[in-house]
């Protein structure tokens, strides 16, 4: 009779990986060999060779101890599973850090190693997430089954919509299986955050000229608005008038699209023929949205004037009020625009007068008058002097030149030569039916 029984002896356990077993063996006389027959337990774990061992014992008819029996228990392909947290959410400036926790469903024996990536989908590492546990392996030790990925959330001042970013995990080990290899954070805005809103303080061009056709003000956002924003402005009359010095061509609201953070207001510029000073007008931003903060809100044009006035008018010399006209009046203002050519202007005497020249902006005799590529405002005169008429007549015996009819301005002197025939002298000479006398030469 031989007694035996089973021994734990480190890897192997009794009643999980084999069922115990003790007993007692007899031989029958000639009998040399008896089986032991021990249950091994099926499990699916993924194990390492595991040992235990069979002591015996003979009864006092037997001679030594007996030398134990080792059994390798060798696994027969079983597989341990990795897995990560699918979904974590976690709010900007409240949350420092998020937690992935990556787990295996048992103790591998020898540990594991699991590797890592940080992936960003709509959220951008280094700006709205950081590195905090070491890239790229987490490091299981054999009778660890979970270790954490911890991921650092930044908190900005952007308004944003919720942001994403993955950790996915992967394992080399062949006797792995993963049953879950990506975690996904959703970063919510913290619903403090703005984003600014500006006007450009003048427009392009500036200084506005009234022959542009349009002028532009640009609206600026700080940043790209997730959804896009809405920002509504109006005009302001300054000096100058909506619809007869400026109109408007781009409507209110701007609508921006969720990649814009330019847009431009289109403002038309109207030319009209009156010589005025500088006029302004406002572009003035009145709203956004909850999340807008309007930074520079007003956008100044003014208008330089492109008109010029051309004074056209008379001066006379004479005993009379008037010596003439310029197109029929006295006086004429001709408007026109910087660079053109007013219309042309006729000086025109009344009788007994004559027209002398302009003066003035401009010097000269031509009649009629168009002043070319006007640039400035000008005061132009056209001047009349009276005239008379002298006839001088000799009678016979002599001669008096000049003779005839002779026109002499007024306030001026015409002297006249009086010459007697050969043995004749000047008897007498007469103005206007009156005798000088005493006679003189010159009158």
């Amino acid at each position: 009779t031989v007694s035996y029984s089973t021994l734990d002896i480190g890897e192997a356990t009794a009643g999980s990986d084999y069922d115990t077993a003790s007993g007692n063996l007899i031989f029958a006389p000639g009998d040399t060999i008896r089986n032991i027959v021990i249950t091994i337990n099926q499990d699916t774990l993924y194990e390492e060779d595991e040992d235990f061992q069979v002591t015996i014992t003979p009864d006092a008819n037997g001679t030594g101890s007996g030398s134990p029996a080792t059994c390798t228990i060798t696994d027969d392909g079983d597989m341990y599973d990795v897995s990560i947290d699918a979904a974590e959410t976690v709010i900007e400036g409240t949350n420092a850090t998020v937690t992935f926790t990556v787990a295996l469903d048992q103790e591998v024996p020898g540990g594991a190693s699991v590797s890592f990536t940080l992936d960003e989908i709509t959220a951008v590492l280094g700006s709205d997430y950081s590195v905090n546990t070491p890239l790229p392996t987490l490091n299981f030790a054999a009778n660890e089954t979970t270790k954490d990925i911890v991921v650092n959330i930044i908190n900005d001042d952007m308004y944003e919509v919720p942001e994403t970013f993955e950790v996915n995990i992967t394992c080399a080990d062949p006797n792995a299986t993963l049953s879950n290899g990506k975690g996904t954070c959703t970063i919510n805005d913290d619903g403090i955050d703005t984003y600014s809103v500006s006007v450009s303080p003048v427009p392009v061009p500036n200084p506005v000229l009234e022959e542009d056709t349009t002028v532009i003000f640009t609206v600026t956002l700080d940043q790209e608005v997730p959804g896009g924003a809405s920002v509504a402005f109006s005009f302001n009359d300054v000096t100058a008038t909506l619809g007869s010095d400026y109109s408007e061509n781009t409507g209110s609201p701007l609508n921006f699209g969720a990649g814009e953070t330019t847009k431009d207001i289109v403002v038309n510029i109207l030319n009209d023929q009156v010589d005025e000073d500088s006029e302004t007008f406002e572009i003035i931003i009145t709203s956004g949205d909850s999340h807008a903060i309007i930074g520079n809100d007003t956008g100044t044009g003014t208008i330089t004037d492109n008109d010029y006035t051309v004074a056209f008018n008379i001066a006379t010399v004479g005993p009379g009020p008037d010596g003439g006209r310029v197109n029929g009046v006295l006086s004429l203002d001709q408007v026109v625009d910087h660079g053109t050519d007013c219309v042309q202007v006729t000086a025109t005497p009344n009788a007994g007068y004559r027209f002398v020249e302009w003066t003035g902006d401009y010097n000269g005799t031509v009649n009629p008058l168009t002043i070319t590529n006007v640039t400035s405002d000008m005061t132009i005169t056209a001047n009349f002097i009276a005239i008379y008429t002298i006839t001088a007549t000799a009678g016979a015996n002599g001669t008096i030149s000049p003779s005839g009819a002779v026109i002499v301005d007024y306030g001026t002197d015409q002297t006249f030569t009086i010459d007697p025939d050969d043995c004749y002298e000047i008897f007498g000479v007469s103005v206007d039916g009156s005798s000088l006398d005493p006679l003189v030469t010159q009158y």
